[in-house]
């Protein structure tokens, strides 16, 4: 019995981090997908250094998360 519980949660695992990197390989499609929508509207790259007015967000995600789907 000890030994069918041992088999079947690392099984288990296996599928939870098969789950999650599949996961995390959609999101950063999606994200790689964003940044050249970006690209392809404005004509560049959104910049990741650049001067910041007081109370604007400086994330290079903010400027590509209306393309994000």
């Amino acid at each position: 019995l000890g030994m069918a519980v041992g088999l079947l949660s690392a099984s288990i695992l296996r599928a939870r981090e098969s789950s999650n990197r599949i996961r995390c390989q959609s999101n950063l499609r999606r994200i790689g997908l964003a940044f050249h929508t970006y690209s392809d509207s404005v004509g560049y790259f959104p910049n990741g250094r650049r001067n910041i007015p007081a109370g604007a967000s400086g994330s290079i995600f903010y400027d590509i998360a209306t393309y994000l789907e």
